[in-house]
């Protein structure tokens, strides 16, 4: 075995737990105000930038959300919604009343059947 000795001027390095998942409390979003209590380690200027990419982050979530939510509602609309329009005009002629337009039913003859398939 080797002996350690630790000195009160020795340099202390501490681990920077960055795994969000299973870190204790909350971690999201990733701000100054999320590090474990007693393990803050960031300098004034690293929480500065800390606080703009976390928030900035949730900015970035927010309008991925809102987007994804835009196309759902866009989409949906689709479905319930009459996009066709008609081109031309109305000329103002029932098909009732024109005497040489008779109606054309499709059939298809049919050995198995007696009578023709529509």
């Amino acid at each position: 075995l080797k002996e350690i000795t630790v000195s009160p001027d020795s340099q202390v390095y501490k681990y920077c737990l960055q795994d969000m998942f299973r870190q204790q409390g909350e971690s999201f979003p990733a701000v100054p105000s999320n590090q474990p209590v007693g393990n803050e380690w960031m300098s004034d200027e690293q929480e500065k930038v800390t606080k703009i990419y976390g928030w900035t982050s949730v900015a970035v979530l927010v309008v991925v959300f809102l987007s994804i939510i835009w196309s759902w509602i866009q989409s949906a609309k689709g479905v319930f919604k009459s996009t066709y329009e008609p081109s031309g005009e109305d000329q103002g002629i029932n098909f009732s009343e024109v005497p040489s337009i008779s109606t054309f039913v499709p059939q298809v003859e049919s050995k198995a059947y007696s009578y023709p398939l529509l």
